[in-house]
């Protein structure tokens, strides 16, 4: 016989029982959704065979098949909409447990928690990558709530709850890159997220960046919701870009480090390119998807909006090569410099949000907003990408292919463009002569530049739909609530041959 009743937490053996006590003592008796995660994650036989580990016979815990799994508590919402469903006091419709192939993550309705350790919104790459991915869900019929920093700079998506930290804890400087802020904002963040995961029932929680994705995990380890790791770089070949020269190879190695950690723990990881992938998948214990930014296409700006734009900027309709974004030390901007002074007969116009400049004799910078920087990408004859650090997806490749202009990038951060179809890559370890004869061929060739535009705007349609790009994010969250708890110490696999 199985038991008559759902476990609670004076049921639970005294190792479980501890794991409970995040939890105040008056919800440590009546969330039983908890009581049952604890019980699937960390050691009840049921859970265990079913993730193919051997239990040892115990004499005082009932065996394995008479253990179900109690219901989710419903939100007032959730019990509304049920309410014809089920009889009075009594549920006719129980919740699916984790392990169970009916589970309500593949299904809309399921709750995302959007973990952003950054001010929201910014004018930034991962902040529209971000919100772009918030609505998408949420178009897809999940439930949103993102967490981030207090400030921001911009508009929120529809459908999205937004719940922020004190803002006397956020960095008040919206750049990128590291900050002293920083540390006590991400401190402020989970203790949000913990507070309120405890609160709320969520299905799983996609971090963003590094950070988040360690908070996520400090907060699984308490009760908190499955972790699925948006690796929006790899640290090993990041940091040290923010970092002294002396300090490089320990930055690299630090972050490579950090890298394999956090593979290692999250229960699924989604990878932005095919490097990512290629990087974390020998150390990740859940799954991994290859799941690049998705981008909604807006309607072209007016020939008003591009010459009063291009008359701001300083240069002429269609006659310039442009490059959007950062100007930090990650973006290799030199780069983009010496290949501009040996192609005095094209200029180059570098167009970013923030008070940081980079100009030179030969580089003209102006500051814009988003909505400017849309206008001038859909009007340069060129468009520019002279990062070469793989593992991420820079936001601004998605606004070059919407204009339909020939971009010009390193093939290490160009994942699913190939060369001279809808793209001039150039290879990693390629110098500012590559970039300047790129310039220099497309720029006497207007045929081949709108080939290359057309190209790009039609890998745009095939491969960054978020109508495809959600589901498919939503069923990866699924099989995220289905990994086996995570090993205590680091994964050391090595790749394989």
């Amino acid at each position: 016989m199985g038991i008559a009743r759902e476990p609670a937490l004076r049921t639970a053996r005294p190792g479980h029982r501890l794991r409970l006590q995040g939890l105040s003592p008056p919800r440590n008796r009546d969330d039983l959704h908890r009581v049952s995660r604890c019980f699937h994650q960390h050691g009840d036989p049921g859970a265990r065979q079913a993730v193919g580990f051997s239990h040892p016979p115990d004499p005082g815990h009932p065996p394995a098949a008479s253990l179900r799994t109690p219901e989710r508590c419903e939100p007032p919402s959730d019990r509304a909409g049920a309410a014809g469903t089920r009889e009075s006091g009594t549920r006719t419709a129980p919740r699916h447990s984790a392990h169970s192939p009916h589970r309500r993550g593949a299904m809309s309705g399921t709750r995302i928690a959007l973990l952003a350790a950054f001010p929201f919104p910014a004018p930034l790459g991962s902040q529209h990558y971000c919100a772009e991915q918030a609505g998408a869900l949420a178009r897809a019929g999940a439930h949103v709530t993102l967490f981030c920093y207090a400030r921001g700079e911009g508009s929120i998506p529809d459908g999205i709850r937004v719940i922020r930290t004190p803002r006397s804890l956020s960095p008040r400087a919206l750049r990128a890159g590291p900050s002293p802020g920083k540390p006590p904002a991400d401190l402020a963040l989970a203790a949000t997220f913990l507070r309120r995961s405890r609160a709320e029932d969520f299905d799983a929680v996609l971090a963003h960046n590094a950070e988040a994705a360690a908070i996520a995990l400090a907060v699984r380890a308490v009760g908190g919701p499955p972790v699925v790791y948006v690796a929006h770089a790899l640290l090993g070949c990041e940091l040290d870009a923010w970092a002294p020269g002396w300090l490089a190879g320990t930055a690299r190695s630090g972050g490579a480090l950090a890298d394999r950690w956090l593979a290692s723990r999250a229960d699924a990881v989604v990878a932005l390119c095919d490097a990512a992938a290629a990087a974390l998948r020998p150390h990740a214990r859940g799954p991994i998807a290859v799941l690049p930014p998705g981008h909604r296409a807006e309607l072209p700006p007016t020939h008003e909006q591009k010459r009063r734009v291009c008359a701001r900027a300083g240069v002429a309709p269609g006659a310039f090569a442009l490059y959007t974004g950062n100007v930090d030390r990650y973006q290799e901007l030199p780069v983009l410099a010496a290949a501009a002074r040996s192609t005095p007969e094209l200029p180059v116009l570098v167009a970013t949000h923030g008070d940081a400049r980079f100009e030179t004799p030969h580089v003209r910078c102006v500051r814009v907003t988003p909505e400017e920087a849309r206008v001038l990408a859909h009007t340069c004859s060129l468009s520019l990408v002279t990062r070469r650090r793989p593992g991420g997806f820079p936001i601004k490749l998605l606004q070059y292919m919407e204009a339909g202009c020939a971009i010009v990038a390193c093939e290490a951060i160009a994942h699913g463009l190939t060369h001279d179809r809808d793209a001039w890559l150039v290879s990693r370890d390629a110098g500012p002569d590559a970039f300047a004869r790129a310039l220099r061929t497309l720029n006497r060739d207007p045929g081949r530049r709108a080939r290359l535009g057309r190209g790009a705007r039609a890998t745009l349609a095939a491969h960054h739909d978020w109508s495809s790009l959600a589901p498919r994010t939503l069923a990866l969250a699924d099989e995220a609530r289905g990994c086996p708890p995570a090993p205590r110490a680091l994964a050391t696999r090595s790749p394989s041959p």
